[in-house]
């Protein structure tokens, strides 16, 4: 008699959490670090190149007040949003748990005769 040998069976790579090595970047796997630094390289160039071609010089003063303006409509625009979208969300929300009250109350709601 030999030895027997057992047998493997297919592990599918679902269930390995590193199927090609021993961590998350092996070879044929992972995160290319040289293809990033490339082309965040040739981003920031284009990037540079665009606004040092296409930008104007201009001579022009904002004035401080004029900036608070800016940044109150801003904040309103931004705090009015904010409401519209709390508003419409407990409206939906109100829409979902409301069902369930009113089946828990047709549910409590008892009829009784009253004698006269």
């Amino acid at each position: 008699m030999g030895i027997r040998l057992k047998e493997k069976r297919f592990q599918p790579d679902v269930f390995r959490p590193f199927p090609h090595g021993k961590g998350s970047c092996g070879k044929g796997m992972g995160i290319n670090m040289k293809k990033i630094f490339g082309k965040t390289i040739a981003f920031l160039y284009f990037f540079n190149c665009f606004f040092a071609l296409f930008t104007l010089p201009v001579h022009a003063y904002i004035d401080p007040s004029a900036v608070t303006y800016i940044i109150q409509g801003v904040a309103g625009v931004l705090i009015a949003l904010g409401a519209a979208f709390t508003i419409f969300r407990h409206k939906i929300f109100a829409l979902f748990k409301g069902k369930k009250k009113e089946e828990e109350k047709e549910d409590k709601i008892e009829l009784k005769d009253v004698e006269k």
